[in-house]
């Protein structure tokens, strides 16, 4: 079982009065929704991996008018694993794609976000509390948070709403709106990017920072916390200092799961080959991403007391 959350996007204009649109404007366009949401999830640092799935009520007329599903996959079972509820970043993920809060003086949506610069260059950002503070080059002050700034920062993210927008370089098509997924009767906009503006996501203009990552190789002896036989999924370990999430890699290994071979308990511990690959995001800020290349030895949980003996 996996959480289950709807959006809701749609294209205007004459062109699509009778809820049709060529299919060459529609297939990248949707391809480059779906990469987007998931490179949004992945740079808001979520551990689990989101599908985007096109709904059974999808298509309305009067514009070319969407309703998608994103899936978090495997949630419930993670959970009962585990053995904690911890957050599933769907809400998160939700409110940096456009369908959170509104109204507040805090930005969340990467398209407001996008639509509030406006094209103007950044002359600082800071973070405080929080957020993270932007001052623009006409001095505007503008409040996002975290999450919010590092997706605008992603040449993958930028890339795809780029895709996304481009439809409208087309005639008769004027707009992309983001809209209310559950009251489909609604055709008001929350989000929007006009025919006018859709050059404040064009890509040519964005330069790269490049910083290099550092990767190392260690072997370690890992204690086993959560569960999940899914090779897409990750695991989550303590290495007796921090705890953390790492999928693992190892062919070997998961074929022995599926013959049925191993078999684990919470606390069994395993000798591995841990790839690290530490990173830092567009404040800077550094973090680590873990994966097991190669699992040498199950060690299971101890179940007896050392005896010394002295004779």
């Amino acid at each position: 079982m996996g959480e289950l959350q709807k959006v809701r996007i749609a294209y205007v204009g004459e062109a699509l009065e009778n809820g049709s649109m060529d299919l060459n404007y529609l297939a990248p366009a949707l391809m480059a929704f779906g990469e987007f949401v998931m490179r949004v999830n992945e740079v808001i640092g979520s551990k689990q991996q989101v599908r985007v799935m096109l709904s059974a009520d999808g298509l309305r007329k009067g514009s070319f008018d969407v309703s998608l599903e994103l899936l978090y996959s495997g949630l419930e079972q993670m959970k009962a694993l585990v053995g904690f509820a911890d957050d599933s970043g769907i809400k998160a993920l939700m409110e940096v794609l456009g369908w959170g809060v509104t109204g507040t003086a805090v930005i969340t949506s990467i398209w407001k976000l996008v639509n509030t610069i406006a094209g103007r260059k950044i002359k600082s950002v800071e973070q405080g509390g929080a957020g993270v503070i932007i001052r623009l080059d006409d001095d505007k002050v503008i409040q996002t948070t975290a999450n919010t700034f590092n997706v605008y920062m992603d040449m993958h993210v930028r890339e795809n709403m780029y895709k996304i927008v481009a439809p409208l370089a087309k005639d008769g098509i004027e707009r992309f709106e983001l809209r209310d997924p559950i009251n489909y009767d609604n055709s008001q906009y929350i989000e929007a990017v006009s025919k006018d503006n859709m050059d404040l996501y064009d890509i040519a203009g964005l330069e790269v920072q490049v910083e290099p990552e550092l990767v190392q190789e260690l072997e370690m002896r890992l204690k086993i916390v959560g569960i999940v036989f899914d090779e897409k999924q990750k695991w989550r370990f303590s290495d007796g200092d921090v705890t953390f999430w790492a999928k693992i890699e190892d062919d070997d290994f998961w074929q022995k799961i599926e013959s049925g071979e191993l078999a684990f308990r919470k606390g069994d511990r395993l000798r591995v080959r841990c790839r690290i690959v530490q990173k830092s995001d567009a404040l800077g800020n550094f973090s680590a991403e873990r994966t097991i290349t190669k699992v040498i030895e199950i060690i299971p949980k101890p179940t007896q007391i050392k005896l010394d003996l002295f004779g």
